[in-house]
């Protein structure tokens, strides 16, 4: 059994006697280490203020850090002990309860080891007698607890509950929503012109009389129609770079992986706009002595571009809908964008209802423009 009393006081001896953690905060030629720790503090109704054991990572980082000769300072945020995390759960509305006999007044102190480090002790006593005679005190309590800042907060705790409406998330997020939404247009237009691209080049090798081209087509778009976007997105994010050593932007592994998914389908409906166009056509086009790249041009593709405009534009859809996969690997775009808010206030029935009207709207006015263009193509 581990006998913490006597194991315990044998090395906080030897720690004393030793100065095993005595820094010496005027040796500048040391390369500094700075590391924050949360004070061990348990949650509460409706509040989360701490953790009851989070310093042993930071202090195993910290420890590693003086044998390595750094000059560490490794201090316990003391003010996580309740007042700022109180502070922000009142201005943000979150509803507490009080679990325990209120206080009027209290105390506050530092924690150090009973019975040890007098020169730290020391050190504590000083710094407050300090902070006592200059004021510095009294405007440390007084920012929290002093009574206009309870007017302020009590104003803000109003108003945060209007913030927590529809109306309310829509004033109060209006820019982070729009550039969230601009976001995925942006992405999207740049996804549907390299898959535009990429499709059409795959499209027509399956269709020239080549059995090579018409294989390397095949194969592309099986393998990239295949592949969830998932996992196309985290291979070329996370798998290409962790092979190479060079770290791909997520913007530009979005691009690519919209490109190469969205562009085999394109390719599969190009390939299957020209073969839908009668094969007797082109038999009567190359009778009449013209070349085949005349014959598509002129006689194919006008036909197959009818067929493949209303494909064109469920792509664009598709495409739009599927930026919000690549919330996975970063991109800042209307998914993430809503992430980031529902993480700041717990709205998360509010805010996606939100987020899903803004993609009903753009699909809708896609829609629309789908229908128009294909009436057009019609007449």
């Amino acid at each position: 059994m581990y006998n913490f009393i006597k194991i315990e006081k044998k090395w906080q001896d030897y720690w004393e006697k030793n100065k095993t953690f005595k820094v010496d905060i005027w040796d500048f030629s040391k390369p500094k280490f700075y590391v924050l720790d949360m004070f061990p503090y348990p949650s509460g109704v409706g509040l989360h203020a701490g953790h009851p054991e989070g310093y042993t990572a930071t202090d195993i980082v910290a420890r590693m850090k003086r044998m390595q000769g750094y000059n560490v300072l490794h201090p316990i945020g003391y003010d996580s002990f309740g007042l700022p995390a109180e502070q922000y759960a009142i201005q943000t509305g979150t509803k507490l309860k009080i679990v325990t006999k209120p206080a009027q007044s209290g105390y506050y102190g530092f924690a150090v080891m009973k019975g040890k480090n007098q020169e730290l002790l020391h050190k504590f006593d000083d710094g407050l007698a300090k902070l006592k005679k200059n004021g510095g005190y009294d405007k440390i309590v007084n920012r929290y607890i002093n009574q206009n800042t309870i007017a302020e907060q009590k104003k803000a705790n109003e108003n945060s509950n209007n913030e927590h409406t529809f109306i309310g998330l829509l004033k109060q997020n209006s820019g982070v929503f729009l550039n969230g939404l601009w976001k995925t247009i942006y992405l999207t237009i740049l996804g549907i012109i390299g898959a535009t691209i990429f499709g059409i080049i795959i499209g027509f090798l399956g269709v020239i009389p080549n059995k090579f081209a018409q294989g390397v087509s095949t194969t592309v778009i099986y393998i990239f129609r295949g592949l969830p976007l998932l996992v196309l997105a985290l291979f070329i994010y996370n798998g290409i770079p962790s092979l190479t050593g060079t770290k791909i932007p997520a913007f530009i592994a979005g691009i690519i992986t919209l490109t190469l998914n969205e562009g085999a389908y394109t390719a599969a409906f190009v390939k299957g706009g020209i073969e839908a166009v009668d094969k007797g056509q082109m038999e009567a086009a190359r009778s009449l002595g013209l070349s085949f790249g005349k014959a598509m041009k002129k006689i194919i593709l006008p036909q197959g571009i009818k067929i493949m405009v209303p494909s064109f534009v469920n792509q664009f859809i598709i495409t739009l809908k599927d930026t919000s996969i690549l919330s996975i690997i970063g991109i800042l775009e209307l998914t993430q964008t809503g992430k980031i808010i529902i993480a700041r206030n717990l709205e998360g029935f509010k805010v996606w209802a939100i987020i899903g009207l803004m993609y009903l709207i753009v699909i809708t006015v896609l829609t629309w423009i789908s229908n128009y263009l294909q009436k057009k193509m019609n007449n």
